[in-house]
């Protein structure tokens, strides 16, 4: 593709680095930190760490007051975990690749292994504000049965709309095509065993789309029903349900957590 550093290409920079700066002039200035899932900080940094005045610290903060800094900090633009779909989207958009000539002609691997829940508990978890600063702990096992469900739709997504944009029957359709089609089985293994009517709608928003080129209109189409099958999944679930899709859920994780 003729890129020399992919520090300073804009295709590579979206995925691989924390970009500040207007479209036109993008600077890389740190890997994936922070924004890179949380969403740019400059208009909400301040919000979010104002706890009610320069003499109230977080744990003096009023309940009140905690919920309108959440709010604003959600209005400038910080995607908080509570968020998943917006969350869990900032993974699986990089980590599907989706750009046909990256892949075809540039060589770069047509996505990677990713899962939400092995990912999230292992080296990139961080949740020492919900344990009080007192150690990492993984996440609760009702927030991994979301979690894990959540993901295989992201996947299921973003696998269809790779296929919607592809244009040649090359590696990058092939595969994004087997993706979606895994995607598929995986959400028939959970449905066997979990046959609830929020994920079989996310299910029956892809079955009927057919895995070919020159179908962009009724991939992408699918695709949007299942980002909005999701999101009510997600609305209505809290995982306490779920324990039926404990033995399908990662019992290992991508690397170390920090302690």
């Amino acid at each position: 593709l003729g890129i020399s550093q992919i520090k300073s290409d804009p295709t590579c920079m979206s995925c691989h680095y924390t970009v500040q700066g207007a479209a036109a002039k993008p600077k890389a200035i740190s890997g994936i930190s922070c924004e890179s899932c949380h969403g740019a900080a400059k208009s909400w940094i301040k919000l979010h760490n104002d706890y009610g005045g320069p003499n109230v610290t977080k744990a003096s903060e009023s309940a009140e007051h905690r919920k309108q800094r959440f709010g604003k900090a959600e209005a400038s633009g910080m995607i908080r975990p509570d968020e998943l779909y917006k969350l869990a989207e900032n993974c699986y958009q990089c980590h599907t690749v989706p750009n046909e000539e990256l892949v075809n002609k540039g060589g770069h691997k047509a996505g990677s292994d990713f899962e939400l829940v092995s990912w999230s508990q292992g080296q990139i978890r961080h949740n020492f504000a919900s344990a009080g600063g007192k150690g990492n702990p993984e996440a609760s096992k009702d927030r991994k049965r979301v979690l894990y469900v959540v993901g295989q739709a992201l996947d299921l997504e973003y696998a269809l709309r790779g296929v919607a944009k592809s244009t040649a029957k090359a590696e990058y359709a092939v595969e994004m095509a087997k993706r979606a089609a895994d995607a598929k089985k995986k959400f028939q293994a959970i449905l066997a065993v979990a046959p609830q009517p929020d994920i079989q709608a996310i299910f029956a928003a892809a079955d009927g789309a057919k895995l070919k080129l020159n179908n962009e209109a009724e991939l992408t189409a699918a695709a949007g029903k299942v980002a909005a099958a999701t999101k009510k999944f997600i609305d209505a679930n809290d995982g306490s349900k779920l324990a039926a899709i404990d033995a399908l859920i990662p019992k290992s994780y991508m690397g170390k957590p920090a302690n």
